[in-house]
């Protein structure tokens, strides 16, 4: 199902520039250089590791793969992808990049199939809410780590009660069912929970960033009709700056920032 959607966008169709216009990548990617670099600085300075073996969960196109690949020199990245189509789209990315990625696989966030204790590092942008089960793709998560091992993840969140308007306004609701892709937005408590049954230490954070909507609303939308829904997005993350952020996880609608990482083995 999935590669037929991502085929009808035409995404093989559109050059690197354009297709790194939408969602303005760069910005969104300094999120996981700025939280992963300094792990991999801590791991290299204690001679833990030299090498590092890193995975990139429901990636798409993999840019997030590409941006990372040029900051960390010492490490290995695989990306990865339901779709195998959007997935040949991506290896198309590294003449644009000037750098290559290590290998893609096409897989199911919720049945991977890499070995327990591989990676020293795993991380995506928005995958998990497209996930049927969110605990077994978490689990997996913790399968796949090393002890002590670091996920990162940028997640949809919001309240309860703002859950049914969110899915509406958001297209989620659409998208289930015109593309039958599942589409789910979670709580801050259903986030944590996820994460804590599956052993995995993890703090989250509401992403506040009014610059970051600022900018994507003078960028190129497609369709036309998200400018308006950023626009809005710009003025809420305005108001939410202004929240204590003990309370921005009760806020009706944010972007969570997911940290987690995986318990050494007991003695």
């Amino acid at each position: 199902m999935e590669d037929e959607v991502f085929r009808s966008y035409q995404l093989d169709k559109v050059s690197p520039h354009e297709l790194l216009k939408h969602g303005h990548t760069e910005i969104m990617s300094k999120i996981f250089i700025e939280n992963i670099t300094p792990y991999v600085v801590e791991r290299l300075a204690s001679g833990v590791s030299n090498k590092f073996l890193v995975l990139e969960l429901g990636g798409g196109t993999c840019y997030q793969s590409y941006y990372l690949k040029r900051s960390i020199k010492n490490g290995e990245i695989i990306a990865s992808d339901i779709s195998p189509f959007v997935l040949s789209v991506s290896k198309n990315l590294s003449n644009f990049f000037k750098t290559s990625l290590d290998n893609f696989c096409a897989c199911d966030a919720q049945k991977l199939p890499f070995r327990e204790n591989a990676f020293d590092i795993v991380f995506g942008t928005e995958f998990l809410h497209h996930c049927t089960s969110l605990y077994k793709a978490v689990q997996e998560i913790a399968r796949v780590l090393r002890p002590s091992g670091l996920f990162l993840g940028i997640e949809p969140m919001c309240s309860r009660t703002s859950k049914p308007i969110i899915m509406f306004l958001s297209g989620a609701r659409a998208r289930t069912l015109h593309e039958h892709i599942t589409e789910n937005r979670y709580t801050y408590s259903q986030w944590k929970s996820a994460f804590e049954k599956a052993d995995l230490d993890c703090s989250l954070s509401a992403i506040v960033d009014p610059k970051t909507y600022k900018m994507f609303i003078g960028k190129k939308c497609t369709p036309a009709s998200f400018k308006g829904r950023y626009l809005i997005k710009y003025v809420y993350n305005k108001f939410l700056a202004l929240i204590p952020s003990a309370f921005r996880k009760n806020a009706p609608n944010a972007t969570l920032r997911i940290m987690a990482t995986k318990k050494r083995n007991k003695s």
